[in-house]
């Protein structure tokens, strides 16, 4: 995925939060890294499909969050060790 970095945190002890604007539309955006991440290996625990649009996925190691946020046009990813 290309785009413009918005912000990238460290949640400390906790793990990082990466936010983007993304070139492409956000719904294939979410669509992509959520299908990049089950082909990784995580499973999917968490959807709702209302605005924004939330996504969960885990496997042994991380928890991982996929957000779009269609009021400004961004998606975030946070990473959380489990």
């Amino acid at each position: 995925m290309t785009g413009a970095i918005v912000s990238a945190d460290v949640i400390p002890s906790k793990g990082w939060n990466v936010v983007l604007t993304p070139e492409t539309s956000l719904d294939k955006v979410a669509d992509e890294a959520g299908a990049l991440v089950q082909a990784a290996g995580f499973t999917q625990h968490t959807q709702n499909r209302r605005a924004p649009d939330n996504r969960g996925y885990r496997n042994d190691k991380y928890e991982i969050f996929i957000n779009r946020q269609d009021a400004d046009g961004t998606v975030s990813y946070t990473v959380f060790t489990r």
